[in-house]
């Protein structure tokens, strides 16, 4: 079943960005989906329903690649329903008095094998979505601190980058505060997190609590009650705050 609208992600493959639309490669906190340019605006309003109403680009026989213009502007789009990306493959001015000519480098692409993503595309996407997560759970790491600090000896459920619930326990002790931090494997909406994606949200709270150890603990020592055995724990101890 083809992705909603809300589900629908667009990319632009670093080929193209570099190449085709002649913009430097930002940092990772740039969403290259979100480029500033006409034709990956086009890409961007079509995406929800791409490629209805679109013209598939004959000359390529798999996968399926369609047309989209802006202006003078062409550009090759492929639809990946799995993980729901709408891909601009490649763009070019259209020159005048020609019509084809750029539906003519997008097939010269194809057939030298440059025109679909890459590797390097997919590590891209996974170091956005990581980089965007780690700001999010940066910020909301800081504001759970804040709020453990004024409930010590509570349990608090927070949610991190609006997609991860975790358990936040402190107490206060002789000088150094103890914080025990429970994350679990999956999202809220039931993902897999990852390793990467794990890990981030343990070493972000490390970072926001200025923690000088840290250590693993067995889910049976959490001070409440026993975790369930997809929650894993630790345990950050810091100076505690005067």
């Amino acid at each position: 079943m083809p992705l909603t609208m809300l589900e629908r992600r667009v990319r632009v493959t670093i080929r193209c960005l570099v190449y085709d639309l002649g913009i430097s490669l930002p940092g990772p906190e740039t969403d290259l989906g979100g480029t500033d340019h006409p034709v990956v605006e086009e890409v961007r309003r079509i995406a929800p329903t791409s490629p209805d109403g679109q013209k598939r680009i004959q000359a390529i026989e798999h996968p399926p690649v369609f047309r989209v213009r802006h202006g003078r502007w062409r550009g090759a789009t492929w639809v990946e329903e799995v993980p729901g990306l709408v891909w601009l493959l490649a763009a070019a001015l259209r020159e005048e008095g020609s019509g084809d000519d750029a539906f003519e480098v997008f097939e010269g692409l194809h057939v030298a094998g440059t025109l679909l993503p890459t590797e390097e595309d997919r590590l891209r996407d996974r170091l956005e979505e990581i980089t965007r997560f780690v700001a999010e759970v940066r910020r909301d790491a800081t504001e759970g601190l804040a709020e453990a600090r004024r409930r010590p000896g509570q349990e608090i459920a927070w949610i991190l980058a609006d997609r991860v619930q975790v358990l936040i326990f402190l107490t206060r002790g002789e000088g150094y505060d103890e914080l025990w931090l429970a994350v679990p494997l999956r999202d809220l909406p039931g993902a897999v997190l990852g390793e990467r994606l794990h890990n981030a949200i343990f070493v972000t709270f490390e970072e926001a609590a200025g923690a000088a150890e840290w250590e693993h603990r067995d889910r049976s020592e959490w001070p409440t009650r026993r975790l369930q055995w997809f929650e894993t724990a630790h345990l950050y101890l810091y100076l505690a705050e005067n």
